[in-house]
């Protein structure tokens, strides 16, 4: 019974919140339509079939969609956090700023965050949970009015 009930709440959380799970054998990238605006979340799995979570949410409420701020966050659950501001303007990236590295369990070296072009931001760093490091990264790229995270 129990399961049954948790099966009925997760599908009504799904349908009501608007969420989207995106498998990584799928290799689709969370995509944010700026046109719909709003806080968008999706979650994905990685390679080794663990959680991350992606979030994207407008900053400036503005009548105009040429030029707006968004905040994009990725997580993987219960290991790190990672997020920036993008700015955007006539659907072009003017700048990032506001960078966090954050860890739960672990550490984060070499952290960057930037504007690649005027279609690509990416902020990346190393990270090391017991004694292993692997590459971590968060890249935010613009295509038809789509914030594509990566």
């Amino acid at each position: 019974m129990k399961k049954i009930m948790l099966v009925a709440i997760f599908f009504c959380a799904f349908f009501l919140v608007g969420n989207t799970y995106v498998s990584a054998d799928a290799k689709v990238d969370s995509q944010y339509d700026m046109e719909k605006g709003g806080t968008q979340m999706f979650y994905e799995t990685d390679e080794d079939g663990e959680l991350i979570t992606v979030i994207v949410s407008e900053d400036v409420v503005s009548q105009r969609l040429a030029n707006k701020s968004y905040t994009v966050k990725k997580s993987k659950a219960l290991r790190w956090k990672i997020s920036f501001k993008v700015n955007i303007k006539n659907n072009k990236i003017l700048s990032t700023n506001s960078s966090n590295f954050e860890t739960i369990v672990g550490a984060f070296s070499s952290a960057t965050c930037k504007k690649d072009n005027a279609t690509h931001a990416s902020a990346k760093a190393t990270y090391t949970f017991m004694g292993i490091s692997s590459n971590v990264s968060v890249i935010a790229s613009i295509n038809n009015n789509k914030l594509i995270i990566q």
